[in-house]
């Protein structure tokens, strides 16, 4: 808003000079005030000479000279009429240029402060990215090594048994904790479900949540209890599951086997690792005896690791 002549020294100064102006016209109007009186007396002096000469003549008779009227001074109540007292134009033009430039600062500094967040949110992103590409290259990584071995008996009966070996090794640069695995035997069909139930079997002794409810002691023990194995960069562990059924229920099938792998990494995340691997998709490939287990296919599914699951841990930015 315009400031007020009395808000800036500039128009102060011009206001003394104002009234003083305005004091000198004062006392010139006094001083023409005092010279009215002499002026009036003079002429009444020769309005009584002029009638003492007419007397005394009578018959000569002079003009009388006009009154003069002298303009009266100016009111001291309102000194001024004119435009001394607004504000100049290129006053209210400076003011209304500070003000536009104001805006303009402000609105820039908007702008950088947004480019300047934006830039510090993509390091910030940038910085989290590569944490976390550090921690995955030196963390531990447990998987399969080969393929797993299974032995069958006899289909012919009404029951059979298998028994399961596993390979697991683990791949990464750091060591694992509290290694668990487990595996069994899958129809087509009951894949996924399968490798949930292995997967729930053994999640708790990592601190893993099971997709079936516990009771909360039960999950208490096993966490905070030392399960499982260790196991060092490059280092192997083979180990065996058996497990039986009917025989009519793999007989003519493609039968997987399937399973699940938990650990924790030396920063005490935990993982899982899934696998499934079949006897073959052809229909060659059915389960006719036990020879049809000697060949075991991975499966194009069901292979996978938490990384797939992982929530992204860094900001995303919207473009």
């Amino acid at each position: 808003m315009p400031s007020t002549p009395s808000q800036n020294p500039d128009n102060s100064s011009g206001l003394l000079k104002t009234l003083g102006a305005v004091f000198s016209g004062v006392l010139f109007g006094l001083f023409l005030s005092k010279l009215k009186s002499p002026t009036q007396q003079s002429v009444g002096s020769v309005s009584s000479n002029t009638d003492s000469d007419s007397e005394t003549n009578r018959g000569n008779v002079l003009p009388s000279v006009p009154t003069q009227t002298l303009p009266s001074p100016p009111n001291p109540g309102n000194p001024c009429q004119c435009c001394h007292h607004r504000i100049p134009r290129w006053k209210i033009a400076l003011d209304v240029g500070m003000f536009l430039a104001t805006v303009g600062a402000f609105i820039a500094a908007a702008i950088y402060a947004g480019i300047t967040h934006r830039m510090w949110t993509e390091m910030q992103q940038q910085t989290c990215i590569q944490r976390e590409a550090t921690t995955n290259a030196k963390r531990a990584w447990i998987g399969l090594s080969e393929t797993p071995k299974v032995q069958v008996s006899s289909l012919a009966g009404k029951t059979y048994s298998a028994n399961t070996e596993l390979s697991i090794k683990n791949f990464g640069e750091g060591p694992a904790q509290n290694v668990f695995f487990m595996s069994q035997l899958a129809t087509h069909g009951h894949v996924q479900d399968a490798i949930t139930r292995s997967c729930d079997m053994i999640f708790l002794f990592v601190g893993l949540k099971p997709t079936v409810p516990v009771a909360s002691n039960i999950g208490d023990l096993f966490f905070k209890t030392q399960w499982g194995k260790v196991m060092f960069p490059g280092e192997s562990l083979n180990s065996g599951a058996s497990e039986g059924g009917n025989s009519s229920d793999i007989l003519g099938q493609e039968v997987f086997v399937v399973g699940c792998i938990v650990y924790k990494d030396q920063f005490g995340t935990p993982h899982w690792t899934k696998f499934s691997y079949s006897t073959g998709p052809l229909v060659q490939d059915v389960v006719r005896d036990p020879s049809s287990f000697k060949h075991m296919y991975v499966s194009t599914a069901n292979n996978y690791t938490d990384e797939v699951d992982k929530k992204p841990g860094c900001p995303i930015i919207e473009p």
